[in-house]
């Protein structure tokens, strides 16, 4: 499941980061003539390393929430309520 929802996240920002370099292009495009060429082409490579951005981030809060299940397990069971242990030989007839 958690692979499932990896790659549902992976093909969403990758589709944000489409979304957001042709906003980039498009704008650059728009003002061509008040954008000198060297900020166009810095634009555009920070706007392709968005999406690896995005992508390395989303994995490494996926892989803090999945350890940190680990941990909350540890501190229920640590704070858990001890539970009566039933005696089940003087309940049994045939014993």
């Amino acid at each position: 499941m958690l692979r499932f929802g990896m790659s549902w996240m992976q093909f969403t920002l990758g589709f944000l980061g489409v979304c957001i370099m042709f906003l980039v292009c498009l704008f650059i495009i728009l003002y061509r003539g008040t954008i000198s060429p060297g900020i166009a082409g810095l634009t555009l490579s920070y706007s392709a390393m968005v999406t690896s951005v995005l992508m390395g981030l989303s994995r490494q809060a996926a892989e803090v929430e999945q350890n940190m299940n680990g941990i909350e397990r540890v501190h229920e069971y640590a704070h858990a309520v001890p539970q009566v242990r039933h005696n089940i030989r003087s309940e049994c007839r045939y014993c």
